[in-house]
């Protein structure tokens, strides 16, 4: 979400792939900044509490472990990494193909 949106990052490929998935469904062009941050700052935020030390190790580990749980039990539909729910097949399909489209 915090990812920075630049054209090279765009045309690398190594813009996250939250941002391409929203550029690509809000304006159909990877390149609109504006449109995806706006979008973005628009979204809810849920923050979790880690016991471990800021940006540790353990700190990444545990918050990656509760992101694998959430898109286990809840089908988030613009996350196309790690999203093994049974509904995300065909979505993320579609957004493969949008953000495809979009570059």
């Amino acid at each position: 979400m915090n990812d920075k949106h630049t054209e090279s990052q765009v045309r690398n490929g190594t813009l996250s792939t939250l941002r391409q998935s929203i550029a690509s469904l809000v304006a159909g062009n990877q390149y609109d900044k504006e449109a995806t941050n706006g979008f973005i700052d628009r979204l809810r935020v849920e923050y979790f509490v880690s016991g471990n030390p800021v940006k540790s190790e353990a700190a990444k580990e545990e918050l990656h472990r509760i992101e694998r749980d959430l898109l286990a039990r809840n089908f988030y539909i613009l996350n196309i990494q790690e999203n093994t729910h049974p509904l995300a097949a065909l979505t993320k399909r579609k957004l493969s193909q949008l953000r495809t489209q979009s570059k």
